[in-house]
């Protein structure tokens, strides 16, 4: 075997691991046949008895350290990639994935077909890591995914038709989903909950021009409006309860 590494192996590692970047990439792309070439990739990897390659940061090349201590047998593809290095491997191309999609596709769609886009990449993404990733990397590769597909929220709640006018037109469904996005990720959810605080504000000075007191038939219409809001699209989040309630007590 190591005859056979050194001398059909080693020669065309570099191009095993640029396969796998590629398959991977298209799997995210939508092309879900890819997912059993990339187990193939995966299997010839343990058949070399390969333990963790090193990547270089320029280049991004694999020098494999063959792991010759290790005689603990492997089922399916689990020895592979329970190692260190595939985790790293993964976050990097998951990082590049979904930064460029976020970028891609605010640019491209209106805000709502954004957020379904990105619930549909998280449900896919779910699916990916049950098929070829160890359980006990999900939570590090989800924080990525959720971390740069939301870092462009605030530009999500200023475009027009975005969640600041969502809240205007009271467009109940789109808030939920947007909701059901933003969640995942804290300060995505923070500037959600800033958004909703602008607009209960805002709304808030409009009384107050107009005169309208805190028993106006108005202003108790708005009130019960956003608990009922609150209920249906935020899943009664205490967290807009309590700046909700803040505000209207002010008023």
């Amino acid at each position: 075997m190591n005859l056979y590494k050194e001398i059909y192996f080693n020669p065309i590692k570099d191009d095993i691991f640029k396969e796998l970047c590629r398959l991977i990439k298209q799997d995210r792309n939508g092309n879900n046949e890819t997912r059993n070439k990339i187990k193939s990739v995966m299997k010839i990897l343990n058949d070399m008895d390969i333990k963790e390659p090193q990547i270089t940061s320029e280049k991004k090349q694999g020098i494999w350290i063959p792991d010759k201590n290790n005689s603990e047998p492997y089922n399916h593809f689990t020895y592979f990639y329970q190692n260190e290095w595939f985790e790293k491997f993964f976050k990097d191309e998951t990082i590049q994935f979904a930064k460029e999609k976020a970028e891609k596709e605010i640019a491209a769609n209106s805000p709502f077909e954004f957020i379904l886009s990105q619930l549909k990449y998280i449900e896919e993404e779910k699916e990916r890591q049950r098929e070829y990733i160890n359980e006990k990397y999900h939570d590090s590769i989800n924080k990525i995914n959720y971390q740069f597909l939301l870092g462009n929220v605030e530009e999500l709640i200023r475009m027009d038709n975005g969640i600041a006018s969502m809240f205007e037109n009271k467009k109940k469904d789109e808030l939920k989903k947007a909701y059901e996005l933003l969640k995942l990720y804290e300060p995505s959810l923070n500037n959600l909950k800033e958004a909703f605080v602008s607009y209960i504000k805002n709304k808030c000075e409009e009384f107050k021009e107009k005169k309208e007191g805190k028993g106006g038939e108005e202003f108790t219409n708005f009130k019960n409006g956003l608990d009922g809001l609150i209920v249906e699209c935020f899943e009664n989040d205490s967290r807009f309860k309590d700046e909700k309630n803040k505000i209207v007590l002010n008023y």
